[in-house]
């Protein structure tokens, strides 16, 4: 009996000793700057979002960014590095829709598990996406473009930031909803997406205010339409979708912050304090609605469940569409 009765207690020792551990260490965090992987080169909204919410955090918070753009196999390489690095909260990740589609367009060879390989932390930011051509395509609405790609199947093609990517995803959703047969380029980021739009290399794309206002204004790009519910006020003259008769095309482009699956909780809860404060403050917020992103925030249970319903969903989706990898 005195053998057992030593041996709960050694074990309650132990506990004890780990929990204290654990708050020491929390208390401690962060000691070292963290390093955030987006999965996308340098430019698109990805890159824009991230260096955003992380240029001023230093100002009330502890925390040190450095963001480190891994590129490469629509999100796969930078989001695999997440998922394999340590798990003490210094490498996380900027991940974006592509997180919950890659599962439904890639499957079992997927190089992680998306539903238990990582901890949601909080949804930063999201923002509609607006439906963007060369200047040089004959098209100058909505109803004229649809008509040209109909009278013209599989003569256009349409760029995006790889495969899976929102970009890609979202053109899939204006295809199915049109009935268009426009043939996807796949790019190793929105920056050269844009890029190849802007010189003739594709004809279309889906892009965000951040990513491609600069070339509206200068008008190398048209915009025909925007995803969401009401219209843009950066571009009050871009009709929705909705309103041309197609609410079916929805997608918004939304990004938030993941860590390695057994990253301890009271750093996860951290983070998520951190990046809400900072989501609050009035610079941070007018420097991203400049940008074109609506700020989020929120608990991490609420990213999670967000997750867990996306991911069916667009399986779902991929399954009654059949989108391929170009």
């Amino acid at each position: 009996m005195s053998t057992i009765v030593e041996r709960v207690k050694k074990g309650m020792v132990a506990s004890a000793l780990s929990l204290v551990s654990g708050l020491v260490g929390a208390q401690a965090y962060p000691t070292q700057p963290i390093r955030f992987i987006v999965p996308y080169v340098p430019g698109g909204a990805s890159d824009v979002a991230a260096r955003l919410v992380t240029k001023d955090i230093k100002a009330t918070t502890s925390l040190t960014a450095v963001i480190d753009n891994k590129p490469g196999a629509g999100a796969q390489i930078g989001t695999r590095f997440v998922a394999e690095a340590a798990p003490d909260g210094y490498t996380l990740g900027f991940f974006d829709n592509s997180f919950v589609i890659n599962p439904a367009l890639v499957g079992d060879k997927l190089p992680y598990d998306s539903t238990h390989g990582f901890k949601p932390v909080v949804e930063l930011v999201k923002m509609p996406f607006i439906l963007e051509v060369n200047k040089d395509v004959k098209a100058n609405t909505l109803e004229e473009f649809v008509k040209l790609l109909k009278d013209n199947p599989g003569q256009f093609n349409y760029g995006s930031a790889g495969n899976g990517s929102p970009v890609h995803f979202a053109m899939e959703q204006f295809k199915h909803a049109t009935k268009v047969d426009i043939t996807h380029i796949a790019y190793k980021g929105g920056g050269p997406s844009l890029v190849g739009l802007v010189g003739g290399e594709t004809q279309a794309t889906m892009a965000t205010v951040a990513s491609s206002l600069q070339y509206m204004k200068n008008g190398r790009l048209k915009p025909l339409a925007v995803t969401g519910s009401k219209r843009l006020p950066e571009l009050p003259e871009v009709p929705t979708f909705a309103e041309l008769g197609y609410p079916e095309v929805d997608f918004s482009y939304s990004m938030g912050l993941f860590a390695p699956k057994d990253t301890p909780d009271s750093v996860i809860e951290w983070l998520s304090a951190a990046f809400n404060k900072e989501l609050n403050r009035e610079q941070t917020k007018a420097q991203l609605a400049t940008a074109g992103f609506q700020v989020v925030g929120g608990l991490p249970q609420d990213y999670q469940a967000f997750i867990a319903a996306e991911i069916p969903r667009w399986k779902r989706f991929v399954n009654e569409v059949g989108v391929k990898i170009e």
